[in-house]
C-alpha cells in the first residue's frame, strides 16, 4: 500500500489550461522563426535580383553579412525550438485528450 501511494505523490499533474498556453507560445515561437527565415530570405532574393549588392565594390559589408547570418540563426533555432515544444505540447494536450 505504501508503494502505491509513493508512486501516485511521483505523478505529476499537469494543468490543461497551462499546457495550452505553452502550446500557444510555441506555436508563436515556430511562427515567428518561419516568418523571420522567410523574411530573409526574400530579401537576400530582392537584392540579388535587383543588383542592390552592387551597388558596393566589394560587396555587403562585414557588419551586414554579420547581422544578416544572425537573423537566419536565430530564425532557425526559433524554427527547430518552436517545432520540438510545439509537438510536446500537443502531445500532452492530445493525452489529456483537449487537442485542437
Amino acid at each position: 500500500m505504501a508503494g502505491q501511494d509513493a508512486s501516485a505523490t511521483d505523478q505529476i499533474q499537469l494543468s490543461a489550461g497551462k499546457t495550452r498556453r505553452d502550446f500557444n507560445l510555441s506555436l508563436a515561437l515556430l511562427v515567428t522563426g518561419i516568418m523571420m527565415t522567410a523574411g530573409l530570405f526574400t530579401f537576400e532574393v530582392w537584392a540579388n535580383s535587383t543588383g542592390y549588392w552592387n551597388n558596393y565594390p566589394t560587396g555587403p559589408s562585414a557588419l551586414t553579412s554579420a547581422l544578416l547570418s544572425a537573423i537566419g540563426g536565430i530564425g532557425s533555432t526559433l524554427i527547430l525550438v518552436g517545432a520540438i515544444f510545439t509537438g510536446v505540447n500537443w502531445s500532452l494536450l492530445r493525452k489529456a485528450g483537449r487537442a485542437i
